[in-house]
């Protein structure tokens, strides 16, 4: 089934690795459609910093997940129990144009925050009766695969089956390929809202069956029916300049919102 999630009442910080996983661009709106409201804020005094949306959350496939939202940068800072990014993001319904990831772009750094990462060595196999099974992804962890599975298996009504493979000599740069593929056509979000006009005048916002929160999981069925021969696959995309980052080789970021004292 799709993993339900848990708001939290406090920042989990015993149970979350010391620093930031990823890092990435996002839309607030995208963000409440998905999360519901944030479980706390920072509201800095005039001059003081800029304002901090909080969400503290445990899925029930087990992910925990500490999410800080610069609401002037438009920047998510994620935390995370394990480096499982490409599954956070699957969570998170989000397909960064731009992604920072400490595992990729700090590999030292992240060693001493994560010394013993688990391994991604599950494989995600379509079980077919009375033919051949397909391997739908590999290079997962086995909780990400596990939870992959349930999400597909609800959503095409399909039985899907996780099979430990042999360790690989090294392991898959983060994200794992269990990240999110890119859509091409890019998703307005205001289009796939009703737009209503209350007794008293107020615009009511309500996102329609269907909408821009559900575009990733769309994209991760039409790759499981690709994989089957029963969808033609998408063609090679264009080659993309990484993007551009400063002569230190680090993300441009605020200083860091770990240890910030949060107003509730």
């Amino acid at each position: 089934m799709p993993s339900e999630v848990t708001r939290l009442p406090a920042f989990p910080r015993h149970r979350l690795l010391g620093q930031e996983l990823f890092a990435c661009p996002a839309n607030e709106v995208d963000l409440l459609t998905v999360l519901g409201e944030p479980t706390a804020e920072y509201q800095p005094s005039l001059g003081e910093g800029t304002p901090i949306l909080f969400w503290d959350l445990e899925w029930s496939c087990g992910l925990v997940m500490g999410l800080q939202f610069d609401q002037l940068a438009q920047r998510l800072s994620g935390f995370l129990d394990q480096p499982e990014v490409a599954h956070a993001l699957r969570h998170l319904q989000l397909d960064p144009p731009e992604l920072w990831i400490l595992e990729r772009d700090e590999p030292t750094r992240f060693r001493q925050v994560c010394p013993e990462p688990p391994l991604r060595t599950a494989h995600l196999w379509r079980v077919v009766p009375d033919d051949d099974d397909v391997d739908v992804a590999d290079g997962l962890t086995p909780r990400d695969a596990e939870c992959l599975a349930g999400e597909l298996a609800a959503d095409t009504g399909e039985g899907y089956e996780v099979r430990e493979g042999p360790p690989p000599a090294h392991q898959p740069a983060a994200p794992p390929p269990s990240e999110p593929p890119r859509i091409n056509e890019p998703v307005d979000l205001f289009d796939e809202m009703v737009i209503d006009i209350g007794d008293d005048d107020e615009l009511v916002l309500g996102v329609t069956e269907g909408g821009a929160a559900d575009h990733v999981r769309r994209a991760l069925i039409r790759r499981a029916a690709q994989a089957t021969g029963r969808e033609p696959a998408d063609p090679a995309p264009d080659v993309v300049d990484p993007p551009v980052i400063d002569t230190s080789g680090k993300p441009l970021r605020r200083r860091d919102l770990f240890s910030m004292p949060r107003k509730r």
